[in-house]
């Protein structure tokens, strides 16, 4: 009984002096689980990055384009692409059909209305392509939330950069929601007090597959009827000036015509 309690009392003896556990290291090991944290959040990881580019305000600061990098890569162009036939299609909101484009270089015309443009933007994956590309991540981009390209806008719950981008998947079956506002294409001033007249709106998709590099399309393009490119004058400009430049140049035409003297024998 005696050499029990003996032993007993070694061995609280023995555990008063073991030593204390060592936190030194737990700084270091907080600062690394800190870092991968704050990581996860800024980068987009592989089987989400096009919900990334569209949620995540880093995300919304990174351009759809070949000079940016997305998942450690430059994006494709649309002529490097193994998959040209991955496009941009849209189809009127109302009857669901496909909106046709001119068969000479692809761009919907646009009739002016006073209503809303709306449609469904999908992404069209042809038959040979759908095996492989049927869960492939899609963003579609018609510009940034700072410098919008000319008044079309996404909405939905996949929407986000300022209604700049939505995203979604190969297999969606429902469009993303996309309409452009009667006022797109109206006369606007900048700060240098030059004024911009877009009579086009572009939409353009960047998808991938896996920890494969993004890949751009080709983009579509809305135009309103009778429109060209981007006009930027002086102040007056647009379709407004040219009509003041053609109305001056009749009454200068009329004005000569009046003081022009009438041969003899002929009637005014």
């Amino acid at each position: 009984m005696m050499c029990q309690r003996r032993r007993e009392r070694r061995s609280r003896r023995r555990r008063r002096h073991l030593p204390p556990p060592s936190f030194a290291l737990l700084p270091s090991l907080a600062v690394v689980l800190l870092s991968a944290a704050a990581a996860s959040t800024l980068l987009p990881r592989a089987d989400a990055f096009a919900a990334w580019l569209v949620n995540k305000a880093s995300g919304c600061w990174t351009d759809l384009v070949v000079d940016d990098v997305i998942m450690n890569a430059h994006p494709l162009p649309p002529s490097e692409s193994a998959h040209p036939g991955v496009v941009v299609k849209a189809y009127d909101r109302g009857s669901g059909e496909e909106v046709r484009r001119r068969s000479l270089d692809g761009v919907i015309e646009l009739v002016p209305e006073a209503k809303p443009w709306e449609y469904d933007l999908r992404m069209h994956i042809p038959p040979e392509s759908r095996g492989m590309l049927a869960d492939a991540q899609f963003v579609l981009s018609c510009g940034d939330e700072t410098t919008s390209t000319s008044g079309g806008k996404f909405s939905g719950p996949k929407s986000g950069c300022g209604g700049s981008r939505a995203h979604g998947r190969g297999n969606d079956k429902a469009g993303l929601p996309f309409e452009i506002m009667p006022d797109a294409f109206d006369e606007k001033f900048g700060e240098d007090g030059r004024s911009v007249r877009v009579r086009e709106v572009e939409v353009w998709a960047g998808w991938a597959t896996d920890h494969a590099a993004v890949q751009l399309t080709e983009k579509l393009t809305f135009r309103l009827a009778g429109g060209g490119d981007t006009v930027e004058d002086g102040g007056g400009g647009g379709a407004g000036g040219e009509a003041e430049e053609n109305a001056a140049a009749d009454e200068k035409t009329g004005a000569a015509a009046e003081g022009a003297e009438v041969p003899e024998g002929e009637e005014a």
